[in-house]
Order: C-alpha cells, then sequence, then structure tokens
C-alpha cells in the first residue's frame, strides 16, 4: 500500500477481480506493466579510438565547467538513482553513495559508515549514477559527471536483465522521496496507453514527488524518430523528459519524440516533449 499515491498492488485471485471491480471505492484496476531500460544497440556510425582521440567529454558539450565555475556542482544536493543499482566499489562512487535500498533482491545497505554494499547486476545503473556524480577518481580527473558533488541514493528498482514491475518503481519513487531526495533519475520506461482511466503507479508517484518539491528527470526513450513514441513516465508533463542528442549534431535518429496528449494533467490536450536533449550516444562512463 502506497502513501505518496492512492494505490494498491496486490497479488489477487482471478475470481476477485469481479468483485474488486463491483467495489464503488475503486476507481480504477489493471495490471502491472514491466518497464525496462531505454538503453539499446543501435548501429555504429563510427567507434571511438581506444585512445580517446576524438572524444569530447559530455560534461565539456553542455559546458558543465561553466557551472563549476560559479560553485555549481552538486554540492549539497541528494540524487536519487533509480536503476539496475551501482558498483559500491566503483573508486568514482564510494564516496558518493549515502544509501542503497534493492527492491528486487532486498540487499539493503543503508549505513555507509563502514562502505557500501551496493551492487549493480545489470551494470547499467553504475553508468547512470556515475554519469550524475562519478568524480574521476579511477581516470585521474578526465572525466568525471556532471554533478560531482552530489551524493546518491541507489534504488534498485530493476533486475538483471533491466526488467522491473511499474509498481516497484513506483516504489522506488517514494521512498526517494521519503529519505531526502532532491532529484530523481530515471532511466527507464514502456509504451504508454494513452487512456484517462489507466493510472499507472509510476506516471501517479511521479506527479506526487514533484507536487512534494522533487524534481524528476526521466529519459525520453529508445522508440524513435516516430512521433507518439516518448516512453512512461516521460509522459508526465511536469517531468523533466530527455531525449538523446549526440556530441554538437543534434538529436539520434532513436530517441523518443511527441508531442504527448496530456491526460494526467489540466488542461487536456497535446504537450511538446521531450523537454530538453542532452548527449546520450557514445559517452564515456
Amino acid at each position: 500500500a502506497f502513501h505518496l499515491i492512492p494505490m494498491v498492488s496486490l497479488y489477487i485471485e482471478s475470481h476477485e477481480i469481479q468483485q474488486l471491480a463491483e467495489n464503488v471505492g475503486i476507481t480504477g484496476l489493471t495490471l502491472d506493466i514491466t518497464r525496462k531500460l531505454t538503453s539499446e544497440e543501435p548501429v555504429e556510425r563510427y567507434i571511438v579510438a581506444s585512445n580517446g582521440e576524438g572524444y569530447v567529454h559530455f560534461t565539456e558539450t553542455i559546458d558543465a565547467e561553466g557551472m563549476w565555475a560559479q560553485g555549481i556542482n552538486g554540492s549539497g544536493i541528494v540524487v536519487a538513482v533509480l536503476d539496475s543499482g551501482a558498483d559500491g566499489e566503483h573508486p568514482d562512487l564510494q564516496n558518493k553513495i549515502i544509501k542503497f535500498k534493492d527492491y528486487i533482491n532486498d540487499r539493503d545497505d543503508l549505513d555507509p559508515s563502514d562502505g557500501m554494499d551496493a551492487y549493480d547486476d545489470d551494470g547499467h545503473g553504475t553508468a547512470c549514477a556515475w554519469n550524475v556524480a562519478g568524480d574521476g577518481t579511477a581516470n585521474g580527473g578526465n572525466f568525471t559527471g556532471v554533478a560531482p558533488g552530489a551524493n546518491l541514493l541507489i534504488v534498485k528498482v530493476l533486475d538483471d536483465a533491466g526488467s522491473g514491475d511499474d509498481s516497484i518503481i513506483a516504489q522506488g519513487i517514494e521512498y526517494a522521496v521519503d529519505n531526502g531526495a532532491d532529484i530523481i533519475s530515471l532511466s527507464v520506461g514502456g509504451e504508454w496507453t494513452d487512456d484517462t482511466y489507466l493510472i499507472e503507479p509510476s506516471v501517479a508517484a511521479s506527479k506526487a514527488a514533484i507536487d512534494d518539491g522533487v524534481f524528476i528527470v526521466v529519459a525520453a526513450g529508445n522508440s524513435g524518430p516516430q512521433a507518439f513514441s516518448i516512453n512512461s513516465p516521460g509522459i508526465v508533463e511536469e517531468a523533466i523528459t530527455v531525449g538523446s542528442s549526440t556530441e554538437d549534431k543534434g538529436v539520434v535518429a532513436f530517441s523518443s519524440v511527441g508531442p504527448v496528449y496530456r491526460t494526467t494533467s489540466e488542461p487536456s490536450g497535446y504537450v511538446a516533449k521531450p523537454d530538453i536533449v542532452a548527449p546520450g550516444y557514445q559517452v564515456v562512463s
């Protein structure tokens, strides 16, 4: 039972569905949807040389250095990364992770005083966590994340295949809100059903978190270039939905695009998505 949203996730027997459907206190029933990582293997147009020649790091592309020069580097900010976990022994993350919550295997570590037993059985979560706050220890400071001063709240909502129930993602959002996250990062998603009567837990939780003052940044998805291909929960209007660019050459063809038909915010109607694009193709992490 959630407290952030008026929803319950449960297992029931088939004959009980009719009983619930006839309960006037229930506004809707739906099967739990499986969400997956938005990463995919696009066709390679070029390969970055192993010595890094020709590679421009994303912090340079978006001029993160200009923000750092103003003292804005994530210090004092907690970013919750909801993904497949993170490698707590990675040199760039060892001093960044303040809590590790595991909704897949219940292997939590909520005390960083003796190091973190955080793990990642897929790898995607570690990459995302590093993109946020990797401090460059392992590479002599040549490459870092965009906010190397930030702390990380790692919430494992995806299994070793990069999949997780939508309700588990909503649990992760609720946990992040309850544990002081300023920003929630979600690089997960899936097909969205444009139906006023179908309210997905991750969508409802995202809206509730934003209403509580937490910023949510969500991947647009890799279902482009066709229109109406934004993944859920990236369809939430109030969320910052991010498409993928490559260096300074523009949007990558596979990056999902809108518009999105707004059914969970007022007034209803079409809204532009994604909100921004940022380097998301062939980046070092």
